[in-house]
């Protein structure tokens, strides 16, 4: 074969390979952030998971011993600034859970316990509404807005079953999935009985 008909193959070749690569790549590079973007949205979940059960590993613990005022505390500040519930409290617990993960605390929207009550035979399995619950929703959080006020109408039982529940909004960072998807609502929810 001459010399300039093997450079011509050669430069072909070259030419197919470099369009074969543009075709591909876009689909790789976008494969890989969605890989990204998941493997950070499911360490939130994993994360929100273990603040649910921290904050109800902390009700468990305490509220048979203390009054319901001194373990449920709310987050304070604002929206884009929140600051930390007393370390003291389960949803302090649950924020140190979180803050030692680096999320961005700002997009925590819930921190819920609800009280299903052994004396009235309610069990969470069976029953969907709580005979007492306590929410800290929506940043700022500042204070409770509960089923009844803090403290007042419940004396914890042992046996009483307690719910924890953390929802944190997980954004995307990348922009090729941000614009697909513009946030995922992580809700998590930790059942523990009183002792």
């Amino acid at each position: 074969m001459p010399c300039w008909r093997a450079r011509a193959h050669r430069d072909r070749q070259r030419g197919q390979t470099l369009i074969e690569f543009a075709l591909v790549a876009p689909v790789l590079i976008v494969l890989a952030f969605g890989i990204f973007d998941l493997g950070r949205a499911e360490s939130a979940n994993v994360t929100v998971t273990n603040s649910a059960r921290e904050g109800a590993r902390r009700l468990v613990a305490e509220m048979t011993q203390q009054p319901a005022s001194t373990i449920l505390g709310c987050p304070g500040g604002t929206a884009a600034a929140p600051t930390a519930p007393a370390t003291t409290t389960a949803q302090g617990a649950a924020w140190r859970q979180m803050a030692n993960a680096s999320l961005d605390l700002s997009r925590v929207t819930l921190l819920d316990v609800r009280v299903y009550s052994t004396a009235l035979n309610h069990d969470p399995s069976t029953t969907s509404t709580p005979d007492y619950e306590f929410r800290c929703s929506g940043p700022p959080h500042a204070a409770f807005t509960s089923s009844e006020p803090v403290g007042a109408g419940y004396a914890p039982v042992s046996g009483d079953w307690v719910q924890f529940e953390v929802t944190y909004t997980y954004a995307p960072l990348t922009p090729m999935v941000s614009a697909l998807l513009r946030s995922v609502s992580v809700d998590q929810t930790a059942t523990m009985v009183l002792e």
